[in-house]
């Protein structure tokens, strides 16, 4: 016995009552087709990479989006906002019985990284975030932070490019130290401290 299809207009419905809940939009559109092409925009709107957990050799979040994206182009353009999470919880923010760090501070992974680097020039971003989750005397100095001048040069590019684009901003949270040269700035550029 066929089942009447749900009409559009009330999945449009159902979709935008449920625009900020990624989990119950993830569940809509395995439940029915009928579902995909309305919560697609609310899923990818907003993407996080994060920070390889230590010890996982399968791939990372940012490798994942960029096998995402190039296996699903038509992806790339529902991505608005990216932020990349600099450090998180792959760092122990602990003290041992010294009073020193258990986690040595180290540099982000986006430095490390080249995948980066790769996902950028396939998304139009409308805004781009860099967060460090981490206290706020982990990293006092910044020298664990991002550095403008030590990315690669490829990452310079990519980054530069999704700056220049005319409705870019960026944003920093606290701790988050790039040092990205004034030029990577469009003139609505936002930075948060």
């Amino acid at each position: 016995m066929a089942r009447d299809p749900i009409p559009p207009e009330l999945i449009d419905l159902i979709v935008d009552h449920l625009h900020a809940d990624i989990p119950a939009l993830k569940a809509c559109s395995l439940a029915a087709r009928s579902f995909v092409a309305s919560t697609r925009p609310h899923i990818f709107r907003k993407v996080e990479v994060t920070p390889p957990l230590p010890g996982n050799t399968s791939q990372t979040s940012c490798q994942r989006l960029y096998k995402l994206l190039t296996s699903s182009p038509h992806i790339a353009p529902l991505v608005e906002d990216l932020t990349i999470v600099l450090v998180g919880s792959e760092t122990s923010f602990e003290y041992d019985e010294d009073g020193q760090w258990l986690t040595k501070p180290h540099a982000t992974w986006v430095m490390a990284g080249r995948t980066l680097s790769l996902v950028l020039p396939l998304l139009k971003l409308r805004r781009i975030s860099l967060v460090e989750n981490a206290p706020v005397d982990w990293n006092c100095a910044g020298e664990f932070s991002m550095s403008w001048n030590q990315l690669g040069r490829t990452l310079k590019s990519a980054l530069a490019e999704t700056f220049s684009f005319p409705n870019s901003r960026r944003s920093t949270s606290a701790g988050s130290s790039s040092n990205l040269p004034g030029s990577c700035y469009p003139s609505s550029a936002t930075r948060l401290r």
